[in-house]
This record gives structure tokens, C-alpha cells and sequence, in this order.
């Protein structure tokens, strides 16, 4: 038999004779309604051929007619059933009556008008189909002032089953006024009839033309135009653009690069956060002066009917994506614990529904800055004490860098002309910020395999470092470590375009991860460097002269660019080009003399 649908409130019905009695919820229950009936029309039909309209642009003239819309599911409730339709029947008359639920999906009063009584419900009868209430959001590229529209929308059927929290989906519902219980006011429901998964956020890709351009990017530039208003702090941007890029995903370990930046205030470190939410595009800024778990990752929305259901935040919507939080000191023991999950597993989970637990996916990589206690780093404290912050959540982050304000006469004056010529527009930049989001989206798609003399070169490094001697209270360098260094060696292949990860690659990653461990002091080169002296404290002179006797091999010969990475710490040095400048000028002066093998011997005067 054919399938029909009733016009008016869309239940199946079946055909007679190009009509059905059926029972409406608005008339007493003696009368009846006709109402015609139609075929069941083809969705896809329906789906391809109605034009999408904006949540913001749905006024009350939408008022019972379908719309197709994009949004974000933010929030969801359990899985119920509703009634379509059952018999009642009357225990003094035995009369039996079908009843149908109306445009609310509720049943009509169960009554007998000929005996006066109330009708029971013949529970063999009962045709049901699944509900669930779930809020929507427009699309943030549709939103005024960030401050996006929500609705509630009803899913019912097998698509109730298939929706989960997060989705990007392409919606065609009906716009409903629902009445409120005793208030003159009526509240607004989506009634949604199809969905597909349509992301809100398209992936902008790069031309061949544009492709061949990015090829010949190099990693320098890449990190000189990135944020491109701060001078310098080299090391700290270098650090964002792997930890955007990521590493690979496979056999049930994470491929993010999670990353803490670390230090004295008004260094940079909220421009660097702004401008990695400006290039990604499944992106989020928070404050976590200002950030909860329940904000953060996942809470609970109350409906205007009082039903509590899970809310997404922006962790779980930024799936596959990144979340910045400032000020991650400013948060709460307990909702910087509620991270751990996140960022270990990859999954957020809520339990506080009724006893039902929610978990969903949350691939998302966590960049977040700190300020120390106080407002200025104590070098005699460690990094717990000087941040408040949870050990064990410490070492979810792969990369950690501790950045200072130190006055500098040349440095300073630099900074300064340059904020000058960044308000007037005065710098000039080849990566702008689409750039970054095309090279971004393509290069993050690559699965570099790693070769087998770079898997050699990094357990080497591991296994070496493992053994230098610590002062207490330093980072630990433990199995997190070594897979961190793979993650950092594939982000640095993928930034190549390359399909392998090289040992150039390695070297890349071991000399990173090396600089990001002596901001804090660390031994990355076997010698304790007097009780691990810290080099913030050293000037300009004395670090040189460090840099130099550390980069020296035991040939007593040093490496050009070794040297220069060394040199560049973001402190003494905050371009790689100040660096490179101080080696060309020691080579001139003859302090570092060219042997045969193309390398220098320290020559002091």
C-alpha cells in the first residue's frame, strides 16, 4: 500500500478514496475534520530544490512553513518517544475511538462524551516514533557582534538516533509557535523534518598557483610574517605554527601538539593567541579568567520548559580544530583538571543528566599563555610555583616555553619603531593571514611517513637526554617527551610538503625542542652549565660566550647555523636575524675562524 501524508499535520495516513476521516485535536471529540491527503513527496526532492535562508532572517512570517537553514547543534536532549496515534476506549460502553496526537505532538483529552467518563488507552495500539529536543545556533560567520542566535528545534524518527552534539549540519524544519502554560507569551520551535551534515565552516584551499608559492616559503619567513605587529620572539611564534599544524593521529594515539607559552605580561603572548584564532578557521579565544569546565568544554542549558540538557562548548565545537585560552592561571584548580581528558584521550565526557553520561569528541589542540604569580617570573621558583598549575596537566602539553621582559636599550628601541610602522601600516608582509589558513588546511591533510634514519636520530636524542642530569623541580622527560618529539618532527615535515619526515626534520625538532627547554634552564647538552645558571640573568656578552663553548662539538668545531639557533633564545636574541647578524660579525672579527671542514674554531682574543 501507498504511503500518504496528512497536509495538515503531516502523520501518515492511507487513502481513501483521495480522503481520510481523520480526528482533529482542535474540535470536540464527536466531530470530524476531512482533509485531503497527498502522496509522501520525494525529500531530496524537497531538500535540493528550497533555498537557504539565514536563522537571522526567519521572522514570525515563516510562521508554519518549512525553511532550510545552516547551523550548529549546541545542545541535546535524551532520546524520548512521543504517541502518533492509539485507540481509546471506554470501560462502561466499550466504544473504541482512534486518536492522533496534534501539531505538539500531545495527545487530546482522552474522554467520553457519551458516558461522561475518562478513556484508557489501548497500549497494543500505541503507534509511537522518537523525539529529541536540541538547541541550534546560526553559523559564527552569520552572527552580529559574536553573538549568535540559538533556538530550540524537535528531531524525530530515525534522525532523533543520528544527531549528536557539535554537528554542522544543513537543516528543513517548521517554524512553530508553541504555547507556553500559563503565560501569554509562546515560545518558538523548530520542527525539523530532514538534515544532512553540512560543515558551516568550508575549508579554504589553496590553487596549484598558490600551492607552488608556499612551496618555496621558508620556515624563516613563515615565522617572520606570522603576527606580524609583534617584533621578534621567534622561538614562541614557531611554536604556534607547529602546534597548528599538528602531528599524525593513528593506533589510538593523538597526532595535536598541545602548547603552554609561559611569562612575564605585555610580552605578546594575547596577540600570538588572537592571531592563531584569526588563520584557523575551526577556532576559538577565551579568557580564562572567564572560562569554567562547564563553558569550556561541556555544561548544562535549561530549556524555556525547565529541561536540562548538555551544552557544548567551544573544546568540543572546535573539533579538529584549535582553542586558545589567556590567562589559563586564572582558572580554578578544577576546571584546569577537567582539561586532562581533552587533551589526553581526546573526549569529553559530562555525567550529571539524570545519572546518563554524555561523551563526544573533543580532537581539539589546546593553546593556552600564563602569567606568573606576582606578575613577574621568579627564576628561584619552579614552573608550578610560579603559575599554579596542576603537574599532572603540565605534561599534557608537548610544547612549553617560558618568555621574560627583559630591558634592553637596542632591543627596546627596535620594538618600538616597529609598533610605530604596525599602526601606520608601515609593514609589509608576503604570508597574509589567508595565507596561513590555506597553507594550514592543506598541509594538516599530509601523512608523512617517518624514515628510518630520523626514527635513529630521534630515539638517540631521547635516550641521551633521558640520562643529563636535572635540577629539581625541572620539566620531566619521559615517554610524553619522545612522543612529542615525533609529533614535532612530522609537523616540521608536513611544513615542508614532504611525504617523508627527514632527518632534517629531526634536527629541526631536537634543536626546538632543545631552546624550549633552556628557557627554563634545563641541561639538553649533557653539561650542568655551573648548577644550571640561568641564562636570563647573563647578558648580551656572557650569553655569546655561553652559546659558543655549548654549540662546539668535540672536535672543537662549531656549525654556522647551530650556532645562530643557539644564539636565538627570544630573550638575548629575539629574531633569528639578530642571531645571524652576531655570528657574521664574530666570523669578521675573526672570533670564529673557518677550518677545512667549512666549520669555525673559537678564536677569543
Amino acid at each position: 500500500m501507498s504511503k500518504y501524508f496528512c497536509l495538515d499535520c503531516g502523520h501518515d495516513a492511507d487513502k481513501g478514496g483521495g480522503y481520510i476521516w481523520h480526528k482533529d485535536a482542535g474540535h470536540k471529540m464527536t466531530l470530524t475534520k476531512l482533509v485531503t491527503v497527498s502522496k509522501q513527496p520525494d525529500m531530496n526532492i524537497i531538500y535540493n530544490d528550497m533555498s537557504l535562508t539565514r536563522l537571522r532572517d526567519i521572522n514570525t512570517d515563516s510562521e508554519g512553513k518549512k525553511v532550510k537553514f545552516m547551523c550548529k547543534i549546541m545542545s541535546m536532549g535524551e532520546l524520548q518517544t512521543y504517541i502518533k496515534s492509539c485507540e481509546k476506549f471506554c470501560s462502561i460502553c466499550d466504544s473504541r475511538d482512534d486518536v492522533y496526537c496534534d501539531s505538539e505532538r500531545k495527545l487530546p483529552n482522552l474522554f467520553c462524551h457519551k458516558c461522561n467518563v475518562s478513556c484508557t488507552i489501548d497500549r497494543d495500539t500505541i503507534n509511537s516514533e522518537f523525539i529529541r529536543t536540541v538547541v541550534v545556533q546560526e553559523p559564527l560567520a552569520e552572527c552580529l557582534d559574536m553573538k549568535p542566535i540559538k533556538y530550540e528545534a524537535e528531531v524525530y524518527g530515525r534522525l532523533a538516533k543520528e544527531i549528536t552534539m557539535g554537528m554542522d549540519v544543513q537543516m528543513i524544519g517548521q517554524f512553530r509557535s508553541r504555547r507556553i502554560p500559563r503565560d501569554i507569551r509562546n515560545k518558538i520551535v523548530f520542527e525539523i523534518e530532514a538534515w544532512s551534515l553540512k560543515s558551516t565552516v568550508i575549508d579554504l584551499m589553496p590553487t596549484q598557483l598558490e600551492l607552488e608559492r608556499y612551496s618555496g616559503v621558508g620556515k624563516d619567513e613563515l615565522i617572520r610574517d606570522f603576527a606580524p605587529e609583534i617584533l621578534g620572539f621567534d622561538l614562541v611564534k614557531e611554536a604556534a605554527i607547529i602546534s597548528c599544524v599538528g602531528g599524525l593521529e593513528g593506533s589510538g594515539l593523538r597526532g595535536d601538539i598541545n602548547t603552554l607559552i609561559m611569562g612575564d605580561p605585555s610580552v605578546g603572548k594575547t596577540r600570538i593567541l588572537m592571531f592563531i584564532n584569526q588563520i584557523v578557521q575551526r577556532s576559538a579565544y577565551t579568557q580564562g579568567r572567564s572560562s569554567s569546565a562547564a563553558g569550556l568544554i561541556l555544561g548544562i542549558d535549561t530549556l524555556s520548559d525547565g529541561t536540562r540538557i548538555p551544552s557544548a562548548g567551544p573544546v568540543v565545537l572546535c573539533n579538529g580544530g584549535v582553542v586558545c585560552i589567556d590567562e589559563i592561571d586564572k582558572m580554578s584548580t578544577s576546571d584546569k583538571v577537567a582539561l586532562h581528558e581533552v587533551m589526553e584521550k581526546q573526549t569529553a565526557t559530562l555525567n550529571k543528566i539524570g545519572g546518563q553520561g554524555v561523551t563526544l569528541p573533543a580532537k581539539t589542540t589546546i593553546i593556552a599563555a600564563a602569567n606568573p604569580v606576582g606578575s613577574k617570573w621568579d627564576d628561584g621558583l619552579s614552573i608550578i610555583e610560579n603559575i599554579h598549575f596542576p603537574e599532572s596537566l603540565l605534561s599534557r602539553f608537548g610544547i612549553k616555553i617560558k618568555i621574560l621582559d627583559i630591558a634592553d636599550k637596542e632591543i627596546d628601541e627596535a620594538i618600538a619603531r616597529h609598533q610605530i610602522r604596525a599602526r601606520s601600516g608601515g609593514l609589509a608582509v608576503n604570508m597574509k593571514p589567508e595565507d596561513y589558513t590555506k597553507y594550514f588546511n592543506f598541509i594538516r591533510k599530509l601523512r608523512p611517513v617517518i624514515t628510518e634514519i630520523a626514527e635513529n636520530k630521534l630515539v638517540k636524542f631521547y635516550v641521551d637526554l633521558r640520562g643529563f642530569e636535572q635540577n629539581q623541580g625541572s620539566i620531566p622527560i619521559d615517554r610524553r617527551t619522545n612522543e612529542d618529539l615525533i609529533r614535532i618532527s612530522t609537523a616540521y615535515a608536513k611544513i615542508r610538503m614532504s611525504k617523508t619526515v627527514d632527518e632534517i626534520d629531526v634536527d629541526n625538532a631536537i634543536l626546538f625542542m632543545k631552546k624550549c627547554l633552556e628557557t627554563f634552564g634545563m641541561n639538553t647538552s649533557g653539561e650542568m652549565r655551573d648548577k644550571l645558571m640561568v641564562t636570563t640573568k647573563m647578558n648580551k656578552q656572557q650569553y655569546a660566550e655561553h652559546c659558543i663553548h655549548a654549540a662546539t662539538n668535540t672536535e672543537g668545531e662549531i656549525d654556522e647555523d647551530y650556532l645562530t639557533e643557539m644564539l636565538f633564545d627570544g630573550t638575548h636574541y629575539k629574531t633569528r636575524g639578530d642571531a645571524r647578524n652576531t655570528v657574521g660579525k664574530l666570523i669578521r672579527n675573526s672570533i670564529l675562524v673557518l677550518c677545512v671542514s667549512g666549520k669555525y674554531r673559537y678564536n677569543p682574543h
